[in-house]
């Protein structure tokens, strides 16, 4: 890729998103038929997940699930919805590897060697 391509991507990202009505209809059309609300993480439905799910193989829960201890918390019942409900027997996290070795180690079984700090407590909470 020439230097020309960069500098041309930087300048399409440094303006602002313009998005016409017609597609902003769309985009609302689509959150609202695949959006749902609830009141609390713990009493919230999970029933339709399968169905959202399907055969997958893999589900990817995004960035969009980083911040406040509220999205943690419920990224860790769609999980657990997942590896109990649906049979998943993977969960790759994006976690600091200090935190994360104590985990894994413990997972597998391994001998468990004294972390200075308590795992996961630089984490939200």
């Amino acid at each position: 890729m020439g230097a020309g391509r960069h500098t041309n991507a930087r300048r399409r990202a440094s303006r602002p998103l313009r998005i016409i009505p017609e597609e902003r209809r769309r985009i609302s059309s689509l959150s609202a038929r695949n959006c749902f609300p609830f009141e609390s993480i713990d009493g919230v439905n999970l029933d339709p997940l399968p169905g959202r799910v399907g055969d997958a193989r893999v589900v990817l829960i995004g960035e969009a699930s980083h911040g406040t201890s509220e999205f943690y918390r419920m990224r860790a019942r769609i999980t657990r919805e997942l590896v109990t409900g649906r049979g998943f027997s993977i969960v790759a996290i994006e976690g600091d590897y200090p935190d994360t070795s104590g985990l894994e180690r413990a997972v597998r079984g391994r001998s468990r060697r004294e972390l200075r700090n308590p795992p996961f407590s630089r984490f939200p909470t």
